[in-house]
C-alpha cells in the first residue's frame, strides 16, 4: 500500500498468516485500439490512449478454495485499483485478461465493473504433460475498468480504513476455517 504524504509507512499495518490469496498489478504495453461507438467492442473513450501506452494489468488473481466467496478476491482487486492510482502517473483505468472457459471468473470481474474489450482467440495457455511445459492455443478475454468514477485519490486514512478491514475479516477467516483442535 502507498504510504501517506509525507512519505511515512508507520501507519501500515502487515498481517501475519496463512496465504488465503494474491493477485498482481503491473504495468506492460498494452495496445487497444479504440472502436466505433456503439459497437460490442467499444472499449476506449478516451481519445487520447495511443495504441500501445503502458497500462496497469491485473494478473494471477487465485484464492484459495476453501475460502473463496468470503470477499478475498474483491479485496484485493480493490486494493489493486487503489494501488494503480499512486503511480508516478496515475492510471484511468485497468486491464486483465481471463480465459473464456472460465465463466465463474468473467462473471467475477462483471460485477466489479470489469467490460469485455475483445477476444483474443491467438492466445496461448501453459499446460504440463508429464515433465514437459507445453503451449496450447486458448481464446482471452480481454476485460477492462474505467477507472475515472474515482475523482479523488483515496486518502492514506481511507486506505487504513480498507487494511483494517480486510485484516479483520483475515482474522475471522482464519478463525473459522484453519481452526486448531
Amino acid at each position: 500500500l502507498p504510504s501517506g504524504n509525507d512519505g511515512n509507512n508507520d501507519d501500515i499495518e502487515y498481517i501475519r498468516g496463512e496465504i488465503l490469496g494474491f493477485v498482481e498489478v503491473t504495468e506492460k504495453q498494452y495496445g487497444l485500439v479504440a472502436r466505433q461507438s456503439g459497437t460490442e467492442n467499444d472499449n476506449i473513450e478516451d481519445e487520447s490512449s495511443s495504441p500501445s501506452q503502458m497500462r496497469p494489468v491485473l494478473t494471477n488473481l487465485s484464492v484459495r478454495k476453501e475460502v473463496r466467496n468470503s470477499g478475498i478476491g474483491g479485496k484485493l482487486m480493490e486494493a489493486c485499483e487503489d494501488a494503480v492510482l499512486y503511480w508516478d502517473t496515475p492510471q484511468k483505468e485497468i486491464i486483465l485478461e481471463v480465459e473464456d472457459d472460465n465463466p465463474s471468473a468473467i462473471e467475477f470481474y462483471e460485477k466489479r465493473g470489469y467490460e469485455v474489450s475483445f477476444r483474443n482467440p491467438a492466445s496461448r495457455r501453459f499446460t504440463v504433460d508429464g515433465f514437459f511445459l507445453n503451449k496450447e492455443r486458448c481464446t482471452k478475454i480481454v476485460m477492462r475498468k474505467s477507472l475515472n468514477g474515482n475523482n479523488s485519490l483515496p486518502t492514506a486514512g481511507d486506505l487504513k480504513e480498507k487494511v483494517g478491514n480486510f485484516g479483520s475479516m483475515f482474522q475471522r477467516l482464519t478463525e473459522n476455517v484453519f481452526q486448531t483442535t
